[in-house]
């Protein structure tokens, strides 16, 4: 048994160059690409990892430096492999050219969006951590690979997306050259209330809130007259909610609440007056009959 075993491991079953290629050669090929690939991405990892607990760290040129580098051990390592399994790499010109039509139009999406991971590597046009907004969908940039990357939202939910999006497509990047965002917060006031009083107390709100940057100053702007309320807005920056703005957006709001009841500044329903007027008066002209009166 462990001769038929051994005799057919070391049975050539591609003959190219001076040596044919075993069973056993084959596997042994197989199994260190996999270890080598293991093995590569473990270490980058434990690398992030430990980077990301370092204050200010920036993550983006050690990931693209780990995943460019990883990529090269793997060209490295499969030629190193070909070459001690005996294959011929001449003779895989030949079978390389056969096939470059079918693998030109059947893997042309999966080779773009390998160039497009590379661009993105070396450009840089989004990093780890970024907050961006992609077909209408915004969260963090938590992973980057060579074919996709990974976008995860404020509900928890990771988005894979394409690479070759970023490049081809229009992509919001909230934090490109500096942390700090904009939020513009809504506020509506009932029509008996002064607006500088609300302004006053929308400030108010804003100055405490230590997550709100004070430099650049909040800024609250009286947008417009409403159907039934006076209609602002409050601009705030920050960097700390630069990637949960909903936690920003209700903590304002929770903050407004308790301080317009305290000015004494309502928050006015949504309604409608309706004027009745040329009503003309109904009298009767037969039992059970109604008729406008002459």
């Amino acid at each position: 048994m462990n001769e038929t075993l051994a005799f057919l491991l070391d049975t050539p079953i591609l003959h190219t160059g001076t040596n044919g290629i075993t069973v056993k050669a084959l596997l042994i090929t197989v199994a260190t690409m996999v270890a080598v690939i293991l093995i590569l991405r473990g270490i980058r990892r434990a690398i992030m990892k430990k980077v990301s607990k370092r204050q200010g760290a920036n993550l983006g040129p050690v990931n693209s430096i780990m995943i460019i580098s990883s990529y090269i051990i793997i060209v490295i390592s499969v030629i190193t492999v070909v070459e001690w399994s005996g294959l011929n790499l001449g003779a895989l010109t030949v079978i390389f050219g056969a096939l470059s039509v079918g693998i030109g139009f059947g893997l042309q999406n999966i080779v773009n969006n390998f160039v497009s991971g590379i661009v993105i590597l070396l450009e840089r046009p989004i990093k780890l951590g970024d907050r961006i907004v992609v077909d209408g969908v915004e969260g963090n940039i938590v992973d980057i690979a060579i074919r996709a990357s990974t976008l995860r939202t404020n509900e928890g939910v990771s988005v894979i997306v394409p690479n070759s999006y970023f490049i081809g497509s229009a992509v919001i990047n909230r934090s490109l050259d500096y942390e700090t965002v904009r939020i513009k917060i809504y506020a509506n006031a009932a029509y008996d209330s002064d607006p500088r009083e609300v302004e006053r107390v929308l400030l108010e709100v804003a100055s405490a809130n230590p997550g709100i940057h004070k430099e650049p100053a909040p800024v609250v702007i009286f947008e417009a007259f409403g159907e039934s309320a006076l209609r602002f807005y409050l601009w705030v920056w920050t960097s700390e909610y630069a990637h949960r703005p909903d936690s920003i957006l209700s903590d304002v709001n929770f903050a407004v609440s308790v301080a317009f009841a305290e000015a004494g500044i309502r928050v006015p329903y949504t309604q409608m007056d309706v004027h009745v007027s040329n009503i003309q008066p109904l009298a009767t002209d037969a039992p059970g009959a109604l008729v406008p009166l002459r």
